[in-house]
């Protein structure tokens, strides 16, 4: 096969393999065929290791966690993705720790530790305008899942400015559910006659 001798003609055909692995992966995920995306995960790791690709690291680190929430263990997944977040704070990876944050914040809520869902998705300090734009969405609807709708309220309100300029339609789109979350929350207040503050 030609591909193959060209790949492993490369100083570093690992690195080529772990992109490729990664890649492949995240079709699966965005296909929802979690068995496929299972069954490249270690040759992806292992790959990525190798060629010390530390960004495909922590990320086969949070398709492995992905994987375990998959099958039902997700105190597994959260322990795999920890490993994954450690990984891309020790490299500054911003990207991939964006992921490893946003990933632990659902398993959180999926455990019922809405309060630690939130915890994990205020704590990070990002400089990458469109990763902290991202991350604040995701805090607005944790404190609307969280019956706090006025600081909800605050927090999109703020962001979204910035977030029109950003011209990303993925994060206009996901910010305006969000935007629109908050006012059916509103309404649904205001017909039952609730103050729009949680008491």
């Amino acid at each position: 096969n030609q591909v193959l001798e060209t790949v492993e003609a490369l100083a570093q055909p690992e690195r080529f393999y772990a992109a490729w692995g990664a890649l492949a992966v995240e079709v699966h995920l965005a296909q929802g065929d979690l068995e496929n995306a299972a069954m490249l995960v270690p040759n992806t790791l292992y790959q990525a290791e190798m060629a010390r690709d530390y960004p495909t690291v922590a990320l086969a680190g949070v398709y492995k966690g992905l994987v375990a929430k998959h099958h039902g263990d997700l105190r597994q997944a959260a322990e795999d993705i920890r490993q994954a977040l450690d990984l891309a704070v020790e490299h500054r990876l911003v990207g991939p720790a964006f992921r490893c944050w946003t990933e632990l914040a659902n398993l959180e809520e999926e455990l019922g530790h809405t309060e630690g869902a939130l915890d994990v998705a205020e704590k990070p300090t990002i400089a990458h305008a469109l990763e902290r734009l991202r991350l604040a969405n995701l805090v607005g609807r944790l404190k609307l899942r969280m019956d706090r709708p006025v600081e909800a309220g605050k927090l999109l309100e703020g962001i979204w400015p910035e977030v029109v300029r950003s011209g990303y339609t993925p994060l206009v789109a996901d910010t305006t559910l969000s935007i629109a979350l908050l006012y059916k929350t509103l309404a649904q207040r205001a017909k039952e006659g609730q103050p729009r503050t949680a008491m």
